[in-house]
């Protein structure tokens, strides 16, 4: 038995084992870049399913706030606050916020314009802030 079978020394041949090995190293890389994708794949499915929902759930909501539009009632109540349309023998009350007459505003804005420019600046930097 001098010698070795044909296999023997290709298994033993160090070009069989670096052979070996880069085929090994490819395969692995080529399984985990599949592996890798199947993932991406699977995370974008479940992106585009909660996207789904939500736009399913705009569209019931949106067709319920349609449906309430359709009708005279909710036309009424838009006129009304829009464009302020009343019914006959009806009367419209404008309330404003404000306290200050006009006048009141204007003489304020005069007085603050005939000031000279280093009173604007320390009121600017040392005035009491009023909001």
């Amino acid at each position: 038995m001098g010698k070795r079978s044909l296999i023997g020394r290709i298994t033993r041949s160090r070009f069989f084992v670096v052979a070996l090995t880069v085929f090994l190293i490819l395969f692995a890389i080529g399984f985990f870049r599949s592996f890798w994708r199947d993932y991406q794949i699977r995370q974008e499915i479940k992106q585009m399913e909660m996207a789904k929902q939500s736009l399913e759930e705009k569209k019931i909501k949106t067709l319920d706030l349609l449906n309430e539009l359709e009708g005279d009632a909710a036309a009424e109540r838009e006129a009304r606050l829009n464009f302020g349309l009343v019914k006959p023998g009806e009367q419209v009350v404008i309330i404003t916020e404000g306290t200050e007459k006009v006048s009141e505003k204007k003489s304020k804005n005069k007085l603050e314009e005939t000031k000279s420019n280093l009173i604007w600046w320390w009121n600017y930097f040392f005035a009491p802030k009023t909001n």
